[in-house]
């Protein structure tokens, strides 16, 4: 016999000011680990797990959190390379990848597959972004030659986030889980509804 119980998980016994105090210290740690893991793989040419992270943090965690973490990652870039013309080509990319995946978190929430397809498409055309850049800086002559230069890393590129992403995603989200029961403020709703699940079924419950 299953037993009705309203469970709030969006509440929680710590305080505001600590909340903002983890919350800040969340964002330095993950945009730490984005940028580690950024110098780890440079030695492999557009192999990355910026934007796994990019698409995980935007559909789970609050819009602040993620928002933040994109951009103070990019903020790093720039302090470590100076204002160059890929350091500010990051800000435009991860903030229009950002926006982007915020528009349809719901629909990367109940379809795994679409997360994989967007991850891919994102390296796909992130050389061609670039192109963009160079076309305003250098003219169409050179632009044209850069893309068509690149378009065999565009292709691993999207292959490698396809990979990564299918890969990562269900091991991460035992982390969704995780953080959902004991740091509840850092999440959206999404994550609610995989910890509401599992708690169901791990309980007999029916949370409503």
């Amino acid at each position: 016999m299953k037993e009705n119980k309203n469970i709030d998980f969006s509440k929680t016994h710590i305080n505001k000011n600590l909340q903002m105090i983890m919350k800040y210290t969340f964002i330095g740690m993950i945009t730490g680990v984005i940028v580690a893991l950024k110098m780890a793989l440079a030695f492999l040419p557009n192999f990355e797990t910026i934007t796994f992270f990019l698409i995980f943090l935007t559909v789970y965690f609050k819009f602040d959190i993620s928002f933040l973490a994109i951009n103070s990652f990019c903020l790093l870039m720039v302090a470590f390379h100076g204002v160059v013309d890929w350091t500010v080509m990051y800000f435009i990319i991860f903030n229009l990848y950002f926006f982007i995946t915020y528009s349809i978190k719901k629909v990367i929430f109940k379809f795994f597959w679409v997360g994989i397809i967007v991850a891919g498409l994102y390296g796909y055309i992130f050389g061609s972004l670039f192109t963009i850049q160079q076309w305003v800086l250098n003219g169409k002559a050179f632009a044209l030659t850069y893309w068509i230069r690149g378009l065999i890393f565009d292709f691993i590129h999207g292959t490698c986030n396809a990979i990564i992403f299918s890969t990562l995603w269900p091991a991460f989200i035992k982390l969704v889980k995780y953080l959902t029961a004991k740091y509840p403020f850092l999440l959206n709703k999404q994550a609610f509804k995989i910890y509401k699940f599992e708690y169901q079924k791990n309980n007999n419950k029916t949370i409503e």
